[in-house]
């Protein structure tokens, strides 16, 4: 990168100076999936009424700086939820259409820190990058050279620590996110011309840095690169920052580290030399588990919300996940459900992008169940009610009890 200057005046390039930007109408009910459905390449038969596959994409990669946390919106939980299912059916290539080659999707993770589990849909979905917020000094820097006094407070104000609000995994099918965290508290954006500049944050702040990013590798790999491999990159090439996976999943995206890293896969030369670590034990379990959930929701809610609120059909080739996902790669470990006393394998590949020779260690870990702690609740349904819930607020006092 580097900044041009015309007339005196610099003008910044920025994040992959060459990728062009998109915007499309979302955020309101049903033109979310519509949005992005016709950013992946689809649009509407007139004479039909369906959706298909145009051939080409509009957009390479999705950047979603929004997300659902209302508990009426989780059935099936967050991952197996309505939004979650439809992000993962766009990022498969194959899965709506036979030429459809699958679109890259950068998804903000949510603010509901700091608690574990605060990841909500369609975050929670394999195979989109999801993007937790990490922190960063800068913004004091500058004000300071301005002449204006920084006042923080709280804990975690040095760069590269995860903020308190950011979410936190796993996601309740049991595999971890965020995939990676990215500068979200705080950083300088664009604003008004009276104001030109101001300050900005959350998870939504994050996402979009990291969508530029993956334009750099896709610049790199060229448009036909697979959105999972795109993904691996960028879990590769980050940097880890002393937290556990759950807070920081791969760590932070690093721009260049990742760009080294496609330029490698490439056959080309980079200053940075990086490994992939990729393995198929995230599709393969999640299909495992989720099979009956994803089709119900893509052959029977999905569908029947597109026709109501959009007035559109949306069929996808498979009502279940086909064979081909199965062996989707990413950079998530997951094991699926072990029972109690029993034992599950999976395979993971580390691959070197040139021939020369890397030492990899690998140390095992033991997980025992140290107690258990049962909770009942009974509850009645009115006969009016068409459905009802329960929850608990889990504290210190009920977690800690003798059982």
């Amino acid at each position: 990168m580097g900044d041009e200057v015309q007339h005196g005046v610099i003008r910044p390039r920025g994040i992959a100076p060459g990728a062009g930007v998109l915007g499309v109408k979302a955020l309101w009910m049903g033109n979310v999936e519509v949005g992005m459905l016709w950013a992946a390449g689809f649009d509407v038969d007139a004479a039909t009424g369906q959706f298909y596959f145009t051939g080409s994409r509009r957009a390479h990669a999705i950047s979603n700086s929004w997300g659902i946390s209302y508990f009426a919106y989780d059935v099936g939980a967050f991952g197996a939820d309505f939004e979650s299912v439809f992000v993962a059916g766009l990022s498969l290539p194959g899965f709506l259409d036979p030429r459809y080659p699958g679109v890259l999707i950068i998804q903000a993770g949510g603010n509901g820190g700091p608690g574990y589990g605060t990841i909500t849909g369609p975050g929670a979905a394999p195979g989109v990058v999801t993007v937790g917020a990490s922190t960063s000094t800068h913004f004091a820097y500058v004000y300071t050279l301005m002449g204006m006094t920084v006042l923080v407070s709280g804990g975690g104000w040095t760069s590269d620590e995860i903020i308190s609000w950011s979410l936190r995994g796993p996601a309740p099918p049991g595999y971890i996110k965020p995939d990676v965290v990215n500068v979200g508290a705080f950083g300088f954006t664009a604003a008004p011309v009276v104001l030109n500049y101001a300050l900005y944050g959350g998870t939504s702040y994050a996402t979009p840095l990291t969508a530029g990013v993956a334009a750099s590798v896709l610049q790199v790999l060229g448009r036909t690169a697979d959105p999972a491999l795109v993904k691996t990159i960028l879990q590769s090439s980050a940097v880890p920052l002393r937290y556990d996976v759950a807070s920081q999943g791969f760590g932070r995206v690093d721009a260049f580290r990742a760009v080294s890293l496609a330029r490698l896969r490439a056959g080309r030369t980079a200053a940075q030399y990086e490994l992939v670590v990729q393995s198929n034990s995230l599709w393969s379990a999640y299909a495992s588990k989720y099979g009956f959930l994803r089709r119900w929701q893509w052959c029977d809610n999905i569908r029947a919300y597109m026709l109501w609120w959009a007035g559109t059909d949306l069929q996808p080739r498979f009502c279940s996940l086909h064979v081909g996902v199965s062996s989707r790669v990413d950079g998530v470990l997951f094991f699926g459900d072990v029972p109690q006393g029993g034992s599950r394998s999976i395979t993971f590949t580390v691959r070197s992008p040139t021939n020369k020779t890397v030492s990899v260690s690998a140390s095992p870990r033991q997980f025992a169940v140290d107690r258990t702690l049962m909770l009942t609740r009974s509850l009645s349904l009115a006969p009016v009610a068409p459905n009802n819930r329960a929850y608990w607020v889990f504290t210190l006092a009920n977690l800690t009890a003798d059982a």
